[in-house]
């Protein structure tokens, strides 16, 4: 299996507990930032594209919120709606 690349970038994500723990072990906690919801923790996630991380983050639906940066987020939005799309959800 391929791992995602890691990069100079970095990702805040909030991951819904007991979820996506591939990414709890990658990130690194932000005790630091306040979690946008009960049931969540905060992580700092590196990256190198932006365009795979999107595709990966995404993969993990509900489960995962990107925080920052802006562009990430825009990115996982643009994945899931060109999913969507293709499943004919609008």
């Amino acid at each position: 299996r391929l791992e995602p690349s890691t990069g100079d970038a970095e990702a805040l994500v909030a991951i819904r507990d007991g979820f996506a723990p591939e990414l709890r072990r990658r990130g690194q906690p932000a005790s630091d930032v306040e979690a946008p919801a009960a049931g969540f923790s905060v992580y700092r996630l590196a990256y190198g594209e932006r365009t795979d991380v999107a595709g990966e983050l995404a993969a993990h639906g509900p489960h995962v919120i990107v925080l920052d940066p802006p562009v990430v987020r825009e990115a996982v939005l643009t994945h899931l709606s060109a999913i969507a799309a293709l499943g004919g959800v609008s």
